[in-house]
């Protein structure tokens, strides 16, 4: 494997990521009790603190062939690297795409452990990300894009879970886009660009799993972010 691990850079992903903006304003009834029970401008904590310092890797397992393309995934945890970066929740972030490569080289034809993809990229902390459902649409007319993905922070070192200690499977994260008006389009780049903003937003779910955020800017409430 080659020696220079790469890093995650801020302006990777900010043209998906810039996607979520396009979604129209909407607001549904998971929305409005994820409202009534936070309020829309109360901020909300972190699931978890990351180890800033500790070099860190976003690893999306994708065994089940849940996501239509393999890009998806680099999609997911480059938008989640870009907020975590942002907010300061990591320092120094390896650029996913090294993480599944080192994942698509098995050893004695056994499948490397989530420690070994870590080590073998350099990082000592892995985001790990299962993805159990990715869908555009729940009856394959209406866009209302939706993910169900399981996460869990290990430690490549001591091999551990760090998080979450009493969820041996993981923390179960729902991630639900707004509906949008009008059926899905047949045309392949219009099908593309839904299931972009669907990445763009289950990677912003990942990262607000560890950095604080605004209750109305929720990536699991179905609501369009920003409103109010």
């Amino acid at each position: 494997m080659n020696a220079t691990i790469q890093r995650l850079t801020l302006p990777l992903f900010a043209a998906a990521t810039a996607s979520l903006a396009m979604l129209q304003s909407g607001c549904n009834i998971a929305a409005g009790a994820f409202y009534i029970l936070h309020g829309p401008d109360q901020k909300i904590e972190p699931q978890y603190q990351l180890p800033p310092e500790k070099p860190t890797v976003i690893f999306i397992d994708d065994r089940n062939s849940k996501l239509p393309s393999r890009d998806l995934r680099e999609m997911i945890a480059e938008a989640a690297g870009e907020v975590l970066m942002k907010d300061g929740a990591v320092r120094d972030l390896i650029d996913p795409r090294s993480a599944l490569g080192a994942a698509s080289k098995d050893r004695f034809g056994e499948p490397m452990t989530i420690s070994e993809i870590g080590r073998a990229v350099k990082a000592e902390t892995v985001i790990y990300v299962t993805v159990d459902s990715f869908s555009v649409s729940a009856d394959g007319q209406t866009i209302a894009p939706a993910s169900n993905l399981r996460v869990k922070v290990i430690d490549c070192v001591t091999e551990k879970r760090l998080w979450p200690e009493d969820k041996p499977e993981g923390y179960a994260l729902g991630i639900q886009s707004p509906p949008r008006q009008g059926t899905l389009s047949t045309s392949p780049a219009e099908v593309f660009k839904v299931r972009q903003q669907a990445a763009a937003r289950a990677g912003l779910g990942i990262a607000q799993l560890f950095s604080e955020y605004i209750a109305r800017e929720s990536a699991t409430s179905g609501s369009t972010l920003g409103d109010k």
